[in-house]
């Protein structure tokens, strides 16, 4: 996005790699809670029902409110004022999460799932804000590092809350949930302490067209939302299996929840140098894990396929993030990241009802192949857009 003559798109200034630390930081810090705040939903709704339907329920309150609010909350978020958007939103996560806590002691599953909803939708509004800044504070040299950086620090977040839980074993829900909003307060503390230092808090807004191109729309909606619609599937697919299909309970969840960043993190770390990554092939890497998945009928082959999804995940989202904010008109940028955030919770909400089903029928392997199918085909769809150029800035 244009900016002022010391911030612009074209140009980081110098405070500009202080906030994408910052942002990275913050980012690992409160997802280190986050993945404890989805072990105690899945572990409270599990204990609750003893149901595979109810795990994709829980699952689905998460961001099928996405596709539903998100279309219109998108398009109201104010460019320019991305740190107070942030800060809000991290803020009453925090206070989310310690009212899950005192929940959790309860059976009051629908209060449960509500609360899940919206911490879905404030955990993507705080995405999508801190995804526009990136351009920003990265300039466009620094974009394919950025992104990688960002979801690296993710996963190193997510690798420390799951070891964390797998040292400790059973842990009750509540511990869970507060030591999630204790990680959000932490984020919000951090992003206020440094981002107004790096100038981030622009309040002008961009000029220039707004519009994408004709066709391309449908490009952007299909995959700038690959890796969050993986990563939903597998936020399914796991519990599913560690409990239903091999009956091995917290800990093989917990064990799952570790390989996935640990994988993650090592290739972020081998390929982070690197200016220009494979979409197509990232995307490819989403349907080669579900294809190990739907064998996995042992431990080793569930953390197998978590160890792939771990790694394509992380490249799906750093390469379709660098497409699409490097060519995306400046003024669309927070729009289009909305829309395709709701098109894909939409989707993710049909694929997690349907995965749920698949099980609960006793078709696991057949419903996992055909989502592997699904992502080969939108790895075709990579190539396409890759040779494709959208509107420049």
């Amino acid at each position: 996005m244009r900016g002022s003559a010391s911030f612009t798109a074209s140009r980081p200034t110098r405070t500009g790699p202080a906030a994408v630390r910052a942002i990275t930081v913050a980012t690992g810090t409160s997802t280190a809670g986050s993945v404890l705040n989805v072990v105690a939903v899945l572990s409270y709704t599990y204990a609750a029902t003893g149901a595979p339907v109810s795990l994709g329920v829980a699952v689905v309150s998460g961001f099928l409110p996405v596709a539903l609010l998100l279309p219109v909350i998108g398009g109201r978020l104010p460019v320019g004022s991305e740190r107070r958007t942030v800060l809000l939103a991290v803020l009453a996560q925090a206070a989310g999460a310690a009212t899950m806590a005192a929940l959790s002691v309860t059976r009051w599953l629908v209060a449960m799932f509500l609360l899940v909803a919206a911490m879905g939708v404030l955990a993507m509004i705080t995405r999508i804000s801190l995804l526009c800044l990136l351009p920003r504070v990265a300039g466009p040299a620094g974009l394919t590092g950025a992104n990688l950086r960002l979801q690296v620090a993710a996963q190193l977040g997510a690798g420390v809350g799951a070891g964390l839980l797998l040292a400790r074993g059973v842990t009750p829900p509540w511990v869970m949930f507060l030591v999630d909003a204790v990680s959000f307060v932490l984020q919000a503390g951090l992003l206020a302490r440094i981002l107004p230092a790096a100038g981030v808090a622009r309040r002008d807004p961009p000029p220039g067209n707004a519009a994408v191109p004709p066709g391309h729309w449908a490009l952007v909606l299909a995959l700038l939302p690959a890796g969050f619609c993986a990563m939903n599937l597998l936020n399914a697919v796991m519990p599913l299996v560690a409990f239903d299909r091999l009956h091995a309970g917290q800990r093989a969840l917990a064990a799952a929840e570790v390989v996935y960043p640990v994988a993650a993190v090592a290739v972020g770390f081998l390929v982070r140098r690197k200016g220009r990554l494979s979409m197509p092939g990232a995307i490819l890497g989403l349907a080669l894990g579900f294809v190990v998945l739907a064998a996995a009928d042992r431990l080793v082959l569930l953390l197998v396929g978590v160890g792939v999804l771990g790694v394509a995940v992380v490249m799906s989202n750093a390469t379709t993030q660098v497409w699409a904010q490097s060519s995306l008109p400046a003024g669309a940028l927070a729009r289009w990241q909305s829309r395709a955030a709701a098109w894909g919770a939409t989707v993710s909400t049909v694929g997690v009802l349907g995965i749920s089903a698949g099980f609960a029928a006793g078709r696991q392997a057949g419903v996992l192949l055909a989502v592997a199918v699904l992502f080969t085909g939108l790895a075709g769809l990579a190539v396409v857009a890759s040779r494709k150029e959208l509107a420049c800035r």
